[in-house]
């Protein structure tokens, strides 16, 4: 029980210091037991509104790999490397393709009821190591921090349905260099999340009934709604 509550604590406090887009959480019953591994690979739409001053969509098309390590009973940390591309709607109309992110989370179990119901929460963060490019405008490494609260129902060991609420937040900075007569001008501004509160449902469950071999599907709501899935294998 101590664990689980210094768990929460940590979690709520990188979540406060915390204050690129969302991405799949998945469920806080980790996918690795204790000691062990788990590898997985997935792919994630995101579909959101940020802001500067007005607002716009931003629109990601996300796809990566998972290692995962069982730090003890009900509670992982995991690593992510992926590309991703970006999209900027309504007004601004950027495209470009995709560029390399990296993210850091754990996930765990803070309090079980029974078997089959038990509450925890993910906390993710991830950044792009590169700037997006369309001619004089860069979109400059986005990155976000994710935390979710979630409730698990556990109705089979190899099935579990999760849902509860997510506190996130995304920043970036739009830059404009334009050249001319041998003279370069820029300007820049500061564009995040438009929200900061959302929700999240999904489900995990083994495929073909090979407990380590799992699928899960998720989808996100803030502004608009993303979704995505991943297989994973734990060894």
């Amino acid at each position: 029980m101590k664990k689980r509550l210094l768990l929460a604590a940590g979690m709520l406090l990188a979540a406060a210091v915390a204050a690129h887009a969302a991405s799949l959480l998945g469920p806080a019953e980790p996918g690795a037991a204790p000691g062990k591994f788990s590898v997985g690979a997935g792919y994630f739409y995101y579909d959101d509104k940020w802001k500067d001053g007005g607002t716009f969509k931003l629109q990601q098309s996300q796809t990566f790999l998972e290692g995962s390590y069982g730090l003890y009973q009900g509670m992982e940390v995991f690593l992510r490397l992926g590309g991703t591309d970006a999209k900027l709607l309504d007004g601004i109309n950027f495209k470009d393709n995709y560029n390399v992110y990296s993210g850091i989370g754990a996930r765990g179990v803070l309090y079980r009821f029974n078997p089959q119901f038990d509450v925890g929460s993910t906390l993710y963060f991830d950044r792009v190591w590169s700037d997006f490019r369309q001619a004089v405008t860069r979109l400059k490494t986005p990155w976000s921090a994710n935390f979710a609260l979630l409730g698990q129902w556990t109705p089979y060991p190899i099935f579990v349905l999760y849902g509860g609420p997510k506190f996130f937040y995304g920043a970036s900075k739009e830059e404009v260099q334009i050249s001319a007569n041998g003279t370069v001008s820029s300007s820049s501004r500061s564009i995040r999340t438009d929200n900061w509160v959302g929700g999240v449902v999904g489900t995990r469950f083994a495929i073909m009934g090979i407990d380590r071999l799992k699928f899960g599907i998720e989808m996100q709501f803030t502004s608009r709604v993303s979704v995505g899935g991943m297989v994973s294998y734990a060894f």
